[in-house]
């Protein structure tokens, strides 16, 4: 819930959310705001973002924001890593 002006909230639209709402199916094990974006980590170790992303701040490569969640593809890890 909160302000989604820029999508921060990930729910397909930029109208507040007044009321707590699920957005994802489940699986969220980290979630991490800022002002105009937040982030997510689920239980499989993928990353997801939302919001705004003039400046890369959605890690996916691009100054274009999204209104959704988009999974981040991480660079490969040594093996073993998560």
């Amino acid at each position: 819930m909160g302000r989604a002006d820029f999508g921060q909230l990930g729910t397909g639209a930029t109208a507040d959310v007044l009321t707590p709402t699920q957005i994802l199916a489940g699986g969220v094990v980290a979630i991490a705001g800022g002002l105009v974006h937040t982030a997510i980590i689920k239980a499989d170790h993928s990353i997801w973002t939302t919001g705004y992303s003039s400046n890369g701040e959605l890690g996916n490569g691009s100054s274009s924001g999204s209104l959704t969640f988009v999974q981040i593809r991480r660079p490969s890890l040594a093996p073993g890593d998560p």
